[in-house]
């Protein structure tokens, strides 16, 4: 089945209030795209990981998150592009998951839920742009649902 692209772009204050708009556009497109109930959970929640990383540890006060939201033949595609500082992206989020569960420090789950989550997730930092995440689930990796 062909699904037609296209792409949504948001650019939304850097607050806790829009994580449920940006769930609600992306969850949206790709159930637009046929994506299975499994793999939109899953592309939900790695955005929402994000968005609210940047927001509570990144985002300098007052800025704007920069989100591209893409669905192709393919794929379904999402870009963060926030002004925080650079971090550790590639160590972060690795670890095992019995190990961390045991252990009694709170959080540390995004960036492995990211990881996880999506087929393909990289992290580069630019300066004077700052952080940019690209998240990306393959329709061939996914189930996807054949009504919509």
């Amino acid at each position: 089945m062909g699904y037609k692209s296209e792409t949504v772009e948001l650019t939304v204050p850097r607050d806790t209030y829009y994580l449920a708009f940006i769930r609600k556009v992306t969850g949206d497109l790709a159930r637009k795209g046929g994506f299975s109930a499994e793999a939109l959970g899953q592309i939900e929640m790695a955005i929402d990981e994000a968005c609210a990383n940047a927001i509570l540890y990144q985002c300098p006060s007052g800025s704007m998150l920069g989100l591209r939201v893409e669905l192709g033949e393919e794929d379904f595609c999402i870009t963060l592009k926030e002004r925080g500082r650079r971090f550790a992206f590639e160590e972060l989020g690795v670890f095992n998951l019995d190990q961390k569960n045991q252990c009694s420090e709170p959080g540390g789950l995004g960036i492995f839920i990211i990881k996880n989550f999506m087929d393909e997730v990289t992290y580069e930092h630019r300066e004077g742009v700052g952080n940019i995440l690209r998240m990306v689930k393959f329709r061939q990796r996914a189930a996807v649902s054949s009504h919509y």
